[in-house]
């Protein structure tokens, strides 16, 4: 069994059947069924932070499963590769695929999951950081009556993952909720899909960079999605901004959360 079935069984619960070895020159074929739990992992509402990695990963893996058809029929190098591997084929839900199309969108899925790419993003541009700055702490600092100055601004910043534990998580934590859970999964199933416009947005960029190297008849269209993938990470955004603000009346509608909030943002 090819390390593929292997790794897909391990982490999306995909039962792999059916698997053909044919040695010497003849083809080696993989049928792998699909579990039903997938699809409820991609479109069913996230409850928790292991279920967002693996939509935004498994998202990820389709995106660049799309790319890699466009680039082996677009640019001489992919299509070189497809050529060497034509006879290597696997079969998902009763469709056959090159093993090239499929080992690229299994290489993106699992840095996506295991290196939580999205993440990465995230820290370079400060995407998360600022979100839970602005509209988050800062909110909580303003509702709970703690006057802000640039000072405080500044160590807000510099604590801001020791603050969102103690005045945010503490009660919005998805293992533990103090506030209504429905929530909490409404804000994870947001992020999610905003990590998987981000993360997808990231590999579209490079596949972009190649089609415009080899003067690729599909470099509008790549370019037009990236546009579309900007456009809805912006209404998002909105989204998420939302969900923090209902988050942040049902932390300071509990009992005595104001003050214990005010306690440690008298630490700043």
């Amino acid at each position: 069994m090819c390390l593929f079935c292997i790794l897909c069984s391990f982490f999306w619960e995909i039962t792999v059947k059916n698997v053909v070895n044919c040695k010497g020159d003849g083809i080696k074929l993989h049928t792998v069924h699909i579990d039903r739990e997938w699809g409820n992992t991609m479109f069913g509402m996230v409850e928790n932070y292991s279920q967002m990695l693996n939509r935004i990963a498994i998202f990820t893996g389709i995106t660049t499963f799309i790319l890699a058809l466009i680039l082996t029929e677009t640019t001489p190098l992919f299509q070189d590769l497809l050529i060497k591997f034509k006879d290597v084929q696997i079969e998902i839900m009763d469709t056959k695929v090159s093993i090239v199309h499929a080992v690229i969108a299994f290489l993106a899925l699992l840095i996506s999951r295991i290196f939580k790419l999205h993440n990465i993003i995230s820290d370079i541009l400060k995407i998360r950081h600022k979100f839970d700055v602005q509209y988050i702490l800062m909110p909580i600092a303003g509702e709970v009556g703690f006057a802000l100055n640039e000072t405080k601004i500044k160590n807000m910043n510099i604590k801001r993952k020791e603050l969102m534990v103690q005045v945010f998580y503490k009660y919005a934590s998805s293992t533990n909720p103090q506030i209504d859970k429905h929530l909490i999964n409404k804000a994870l199933d947001s992020w999610s899909w905003f990590w998987v416009l981000v993360e997808s947005f990231f590999f579209a960029l490079i596949s972009l960079i190649l089609f415009i190297q080899y003067s690729a008849p599909a470099t509008s269209f790549v370019a037009i999605a990236l546009l579309l993938d900007i456009f809805f990470c912006y209404l998002l955004y909105g989204k998420l901004k939302k969900a923090a603000s209902n988050e942040i009346r049902a932390i300071l509608a509990l009992p005595g959360a104001d003050a214990d909030i005010r306690v440690f943002l008298n630490a700043l």
